[in-house]
């Protein structure tokens, strides 16, 4: 900056210096900001179908809980290979341990986290574009609807989104004061990231890179505790693991045994790639693969073999699902959630706004692209580790907070042309942010899916409502209709027939809708699980 612009800043430049000199203030702000509204939704949370995890069985949050519960009353360390990353499961029994299973303490505990976790977005917000960047992005984190969602959910993604994120964060910190001390806890945090789920193994060549990058600057000496430290760190949290599965008869280094399942899921040609299903050769390729990622690959290119393109085109159809503003459910819907609980029928904002901000703060920031390796780096490899497998909303929460910290740059550069007066460029800005987002506002017909409609129906079926539960389904058979008349579909018409099936309908009803689906040339996919319900429905007197 030159002596005449010391002299005179501009208006933005004085808002930066005055945030900058409260910042520590304002941390605390968004703290409170986050938790204040996480506890409302605490407060209402039991107005809703997912609150009583004791009627959500078959559920991984009713999994979860059994497991933590399995943790403290029966056997601590389990047998054999886990079924899925083990950290959020001792998370949870060590709540129970200290405080007593109930509903309310693990969540407050995670929304707490959650709350911390908009602080340390509001730091990377300030790490991309200063003070003024963080503001904005901790304030976006405080009031992003999915991730209050998700703070309440028992579900291992509060704990991953606070982990990796964490994780970033300290890469900053760690250019900042290089050393053995910095390394080692980097390490450690990445170690407990990979524990609570091991997707984030993808971000190694990212730190191979980063570690070259921060080697050239330095050179070896200087580098060479910090890599230690990088190395000691995860080499410790494993060395915890290989002892617990030498224990019990597991391979040494194995973590769950969910991955091989869930990338052949959502490749093989009988997989849609959006939302969860496990086709019917699943078994047979994954006894083929051993059990082993590399040969769940294997399987998968083999089954594609006659269909390369179609394997390609899954991955282009997995990849609009990701960037889609739509959540798609798993466990819980952030739109059945809306229908119970007041809280969710506020317009906070989602998944399109913060890509689109997020979009123009990497262009922005793409000069210093070295200084900011750590954000764009975990952005393309856990985007890339996520539309590998399959897509569900969830899934793609512990990319948010770095994408909100891009978007804090994205929106302060908006905010900074506008205060300079150059309002023509800011309004560009603005205009090319709004068209991102319509863009990306394409949705489902009906945000529910059958299985949304069938767990509310249970619930209520649980909770002694018959009648309510029947309204559940009529509810969703009428809405079905209603998009069918408007557009004929293979999808839909399959809908419509499970729909059926659940409340009860005659085959002689549903068979028509199975057949007319089957006359409409539905992906390979679809027809399976047409032919799978039609058989069914056969072997019905």
């Amino acid at each position: 900056m030159s002596a005449g612009q010391d002299e005179h800043p501009t208006l933005y430049r004085k808002l930066e210096a005055a945030l900058q000199s409260r910042f520590s203030l304002i941390l605390a702000l968004v703290f409170v900001l986050a938790l204040s509204l996480r506890l409302i939704y605490l407060n209402q949370m039991d107005r809703g179908i997912y609150f009583n995890i004791l009627k959500m069985e078959g559920t991984d949050c009713f999994l979860f809980w059994k497991w933590a519960l399995e943790i403290i009353e029966k056997d601590s360390l389990g047998s054999g290979v886990y079924h899925q990353s083990p950290l959020y499961p001792y998370f949870l029994a060590a709540t129970f341990k200290i405080f007593g299973a109930n509903f309310y303490i693990p969540r407050f505990l995670q929304m707490a986290l959650g709350s911390i976790t908009c602080v340390m977005i509001a730091l990377l917000g300030r790490r991309a574009g200063g003070p003024v960047a963080g503001v904005l992005a901790g304030l976006f984190a405080a009031i992003y609807g999915p991730l209050i969602l998700y703070d309440g959910a028992i579900l291992r993604t509060n704990l991953i989104t606070f982990l990796n994120t964490l994780v970033v964060l300290l890469m900053f910190r760690v250019q900042d004061r290089p050393g053995f001390a910095s390394g080692l806890v980097l390490g450690l945090v990445y170690g407990l990231a990979i524990l609570a789920k091991e997707n984030i193994l993808i971000l190694i060549p990212g730190l191979i890179v980063w570690s070259l990058l921060f080697k050239k600057g330095t050179g070896w000496k200087p580098a060479a505790p910090l890599l230690l430290g990088l190395v000691l760190g995860p080499g410790f949290v494993f060395g915890l693991l290989v002892a617990r599965n030498v224990k019990v008869g597991a391979p040494a280094f194995s973590i769950s045994s969910r991955g091989p399942l869930e990338f052949i899921s959502g490749n093989v040609p009988q997989s849609p790639g959006v939302g969860w299903a496990i086709p019917e050769n699943a078994d047979r390729m994954l006894q083929a693969s051993a059990g082993k990622m590399t040969g769940a690959i294997r399987e998968v290119l083999k089954e594609n073999r006659e269909d390369p393109w179609g394997l390609a085109q899954k991955q282009f159809t997995k990849l609009a699902a990701f960037l889609n503003n739509y959540e798609f459910p798993n466990n819980i819907s952030l739109y059945v959630e809306r229908r119970y609980v007041p809280f969710f029928r506020l317009p906070w904002p989602g998944f399109a706004v913060a890509l689109a901000f997020s979009l123009i703060g990497m262009a922005a920031g793409r000069k210093r692209w070295r200084e900011l390796f750590p954000l764009y780096a975990y952005v393309l490899l856990y985007a890339l580790a996520t539309v590998a497998f399959y897509i569900l909303a969830r899934f793609r929460i512990p990319l948010v907070p770095a994408l909100i910290g891009w978007a804090g740059l994205g929106s302060a550069v908006i905010l900074r042309e506008i205060l300079e007066r150059k309002v023509f460029r800011g309004i560009a800005w603005l205009l090319l942010a709004a068209g991102l987002i319509a863009v990306n506002r394409p949705r489902p017909a009906d945000r529910l899916i059958v299985g949304d409609y069938q767990n509310m129906a249970r619930y209520h079926l649980i909770s002694g409502q018959p009648e309510r539960a029947k309204e559940i389904l009529q509810e969703g058979i009428v809405r079905t209709r209603q998009i069918l008349a408007e557009k004929d579909s293979a999808e839909y018409r399959f809908r419509l027939a499970r729909l059926l099936l659940l409340l009860g309908a005659p085959r002689q009803v549903i068979l028509p809708e199975v057949d007319h689906a089957l006359g409409l040339n539905p992906p390979i996919y679809l027809k399976l699980s047409l032919d799978s319900l039609r058989g069914q429905l056969e072997r019905v007197k």
